[in-house]
């Protein structure tokens, strides 16, 4: 059976950034087609814009391709000079320069 091209996409980056094994690749990779509201009928997720209109199937049982115009799917709040607020007890402010280095 081969693999929709954004499945394998996914589970080859898990396994080559990560060296996730193909079971533990091929698993995030359904998930992450499932939590990021990837149009499940032909397994693809934009990360650009909506595409959702392009594929001809707009009921939201199916999924969706919100791209980055769906807030908190392709985001993260991390910062390359300053701490976690959860991990520097609450202190997000200050600079870090190790982080910096």
């Amino acid at each position: 059976m081969a693999l929709p091209h954004m499945m394998s996409f996914l589970m080859d980056a898990q396994q080559n950034l990560y060296n996730n094994d193909y079971g533990l690749a091929s698993h995030c990779a359904v998930l992450g087609l499932k939590l990021t509201n990837s149009d499940l009928i032909t397994k693809k997720l934009s990360i650009g814009c909506d595409t959702t209109t392009n594929i001809g199937l707009t009921s939201p049982d199916l999924g969706s391709q919100p791209g980055l115009d769906g807030h908190n799917k392709f985001e993260s709040d991390t910062s390359l000079t300053r701490d976690d607020y959860f991990l520097a007890d609450g202190d997000k402010f200050s600079f870090n320069g190790t982080l910096f280095e």
